[in-house]
């Protein structure tokens, strides 16, 4: 059972809803004249890529100086490591066939899953991860269900990277086309076209708009007309989480294997080996109320945290740690957008034919890479159709 379908069948998520792009769309009577983007991460680059290669006008626009939303890699001198976004699963169809396309290829992974609990320490294999005392009863992790399914779909990563596919999307349209720096104030729709407003005092017109930005941000945008009150309710229902990485680097390698992967009931409750190849790095992780625990600890005290969980399967590391990274935030680009899965109940985004909506808080992949390129390509087909 993959990470989507252990979700739906279980309900071990967060409150939220389902927000999906999949009920309620209007016919579109013509193809746009030209389309504005607003958003330069995975969607909002998506969106472009296909609009791009039906040869429709378009222009992205990107608030801050750089494209990629949640997309961030590190490369040095310890190895290749994702600070955002990571994981592709098998199910991933959209992403993957993108990820063909662009011809970029993906590492696979597998881990081996070690257990640390009341202060016991298992390693893989050692206890019943399928009874009642197994990964699912782990209080750590009931607050962050991406960690809950030791069979989540955490099956490949970009190989080199996956700001590769942001280089290479961006790689595919014109400098004309992206604007970043653009960091939309207001929107304004005149009946005919919609008029958009920058911070920086720029103003750009177009027949459509897709808003790819995260769902946080679009509240932040000034709407005239305002938007209808079940799109605002449908955008406050977008669950979005405080999410939390720490990737540490060591000066050898002290465990085996590249599948090393371990969950505790510790203050740190997931580690895995997040590089590719024989890099030395491990990255930890936590989600939600764990993830503000952290954030409120200091440097000495999450270095500590770090020790005393590693300890139990890898000894001191202490005298081994070269530096730690963090990827940490309380806004909304760097939280994790994850809800409750409520089939029957899916709100529709879409005010009209010529206003639409695209991220990763669409589809029930919420979260994941693959929500975001999924809800793109739905978007530009029905505006094409």
């Amino acid at each position: 059972m993959n990470r989507h379908d252990f979700i739906v069948r279980t309900g071990i998520t967060t409150a939220g809803l389902l927000v999906a792009p999949s009920k309620g769309f209007k016919e579109v009577v013509r193809r746009p004249d030209k389309v504005i983007i607003i958003g330069g991460g995975l969607a909002g680059l998506t969106a472009a890529y296909e609009l791009r290669k039906a040869g429709v006008d378009l222009l992205l626009l990107e608030g801050s100086d750089r494209l990629g939303g949640r997309i961030v890699t590190t490369c040095n001198q310890w190895g290749i490591t994702e600070m955002g976004a990571e994981w592709i699963g098998f199910s991933h169809s959209s992403v993957r066939k993108l990820c063909d396309e662009l011809q970029l290829q993906l590492a696979h992974y597998r881990f081996s899953l070690h257990r640390l609990q009341n202060g016991v320490y298992c390693k893989p294999g050692r206890y019943p991860i399928n009874n009642d005392d197994g990964i699912n009863s782990l209080p750590a992790l009931r607050s962050s269900s991406v960690f809950s399914n030791p069979n989540n779909e955490m099956d490949f990563k970009i190989d080199g990277g996956n700001y590769r596919i942001i280089e290479s999307i961006a790689g595919k349209l014109s400098s004309a086309q992206i604007k970043t720096g653009r960091k939309v104030a207001k929107v304004i729709d005149t009946g005919k076209e919609f008029i958009i407003g920058c911070v920086d005092g720029k103003v750009y017109k177009s027949s459509t708009v897709i808003c790819a930005l995260p769902a946080p941000f679009i509240k932040s945008i000034r709407w005239e007309p305002d938007l209808p009150s079940d799109t605002v309710h449908s955008i406050a229902q977008a669950d979005y989480q405080t999410c939390l990485k720490i990737v540490v680097n060591f000066d050898k390698r002290l465990w085996d294997n590249s599948d090393f992967q371990m969950i505790s009931d510790l203050d740190l409750p997931y580690v895995y080996d997040g590089g590719q190849g024989d890099d030395k790095c491990l990255t930890f992780a936590a989600a939600g109320d764990k993830a503000k625990h952290l954030l409120r600890m200091n440097h000495w005290e999450r270095k500590e945290a770090i020790v005393s969980t590693l300890m139990p399967a890898l000894g001191n590391v202490t005298r081994h740690i070269s530096s730690i990274n963090y990827y940490a935030g309380l806004d909304a680009s760097k939280m994790i957008s994850y809800g409750a899965l409520d089939m029957d109940n899916i709100i529709d985004l879409e005010w009209h034919d010529r206003l639409h909506f695209c991220g990763d808080y669409l589809t029930s992949y919420r979260g994941f890479m693959e929500a975001s390129v999924r809800s793109a390509k739905t978007i530009v087909g029905k505006l094409l159709s």
